[in-house]
């Protein structure tokens, strides 16, 4: 399996170290990527983590935007400006720095999330609530699936309890 999926749990140690998942660790074996890619995730108090295919979604990042552009800056500052690579020790362990920590309101406890071509490490209780949030958001949004798919069946004829339908 060449994707990271599933969630694991873990703690940081003394040291600032935590245990990268086997099969996380895997997927970057396979990448031949040399440790472990960090950047602080835009949109979330999470840590966006992987090897090649993350830096690859970096270099497609900064080619949205052209060259000498502030659009450009903004972006390389993000993408480049706060992201570093780390090494795994030979236990499968890395040093997750204090800066990322407190991005990622991490004290003690993480998820690590698997999210196909990279993956995310949170602090557990923002992790539960982020579920709770997306479960919500994906139940709205299969509904009105589920309500575009009725209307394209029926042609978009629709008609109204009153009008003869279950009341």
């Amino acid at each position: 399996m060449d994707f990271f999926l599933s969630h694991y749990a873990a703690r940081i140690d003394a040291k600032g170290r935590v245990l990268v998942p086997a099969p996380f660790r895997n997927v970057l074996a396979r990448e031949l990527f040399p440790g472990l890619g960090l950047r602080l995730c835009a949109d979330a108090p999470a840590l966006d983590c992987g090897g090649a295919a993350l830096m690859r979604e970096m270099e497609r990042l900064l080619a949205q935007n052209p060259d000498l552009t502030p659009e450009r800056d903004l972006v390389a500052t993000h993408v480049l400006g706060q992201s570093l690579v780390v090494k795994l020790d030979g236990q499968g362990r890395c040093v997750l720095p204090e800066a990322f920590r407190t991005h990622a309101a991490i004290a003690r406890d993480v998820v690590f999330v698997g999210l196909g071509h990279k993956f995310q490490i949170w602090e557990p209780q923002l992790f539960h609530e982020r579920c709770a949030a997306a479960q919500t958001r994906l139940r709205a949004l299969t509904g009105n699936l589920a309500e575009s798919r009725s209307l394209a069946f029926d042609g978009g004829r629709r008609e109204s309890p009153s009008a003869g339908g279950c009341e």
